[in-house]
């Protein structure tokens, strides 16, 4: 966040060695949990092209090879890890990925409804991990502290709105979005698939912890 920060307010073209950082936080941050953060690469697309390159040849041969490297290794990670994907969940036997995509493919409302009901009935839960619990067991703290950290979020919303400056074009803050709501929608996708019995009319396995990466982007896209 720091780096698209940064590269965007500044005046003129990147330089390339932050822009090399900037995609390999990208490659890192998009492996960090296998395919659920995939989305987040739209992030490369809300910096303007005449940052990266001064041609919009240049420009194509940054952006496809930095997708074409990033494909072959997410993909290669991917194809190693996700096959154990299953191994620490509750009922292992229960649980069948390829299963639960087809599914879904045959069924997509069905997951609609799920996620609808996860949030219905755990919600709050996952709210107040995004924010702080403790332990395996997930021990909350009292009401106050809840209360308080919504407040000071409330007041970092409105001073990010308060001050803000136009340096976002309509197709960059509509990138920026599309990668925060894909992120979050993948979020539930991938626990259904690797952590959820196939077919089950809720989520199992989401923490409030997953979605916290993506509330400063949120703040950006109300600003």
């Amino acid at each position: 966040f720091a780096y698209l920060m940064s590269i965007v307010t500044d005046k003129g073209a990147v330089r390339p060695a932050r822009l090399l950082i900037f995609m390999a936080l990208l490659l890192w941050i998009i492996n960090v949990r296998l395919f659920s953060y995939v989305p987040l690469l739209l992030l490369f697309f809300v910096i303007h092209p005449s940052k990266i390159a001064p041609s919009r040849a240049d420009y194509l041969k940054v952006a496809s090879g930095f997708l074409v490297v990033t494909a072959v290794l997410t993909g290669f990670f991917d194809l190693v890890y996700l096959p154990r994907a299953a191994d620490s969940s509750p009922d292992p036997s229960a649980i069948d990925a390829s299963s639960q995509v087809r599914f879904v493919l045959n069924n997509p409302w069905e997951f609609v409804e799920a996620s609808y009901n996860t949030l219905r009935l755990w919600g709050e839960g996952l709210f107040r991990e995004g924010i702080a619990v403790f332990g395996w067991i997930d021990y909350t703290l009292g009401y106050a502290p809840y209360y308080i950290a919504v407040f000071l979020g409330g007041v970092l919303v409105h001073s990010t709105v308060q001050r803000d400056e136009a340096l976002l074009r309509p197709n960059q803050i509509l990138f920026l979005l599309a990668a925060v709501l894909l992120t979050a929608a993948s979020l539930f996708f991938s626990l259904y698939a690797v952590w959820t019995p196939v077919g089950k009319d809720t989520i199992d396995g989401l923490q409030g912890r997953y979605f916290l990466g993506l509330l400063p982007f949120a703040i950006v896209c109300l600003s």
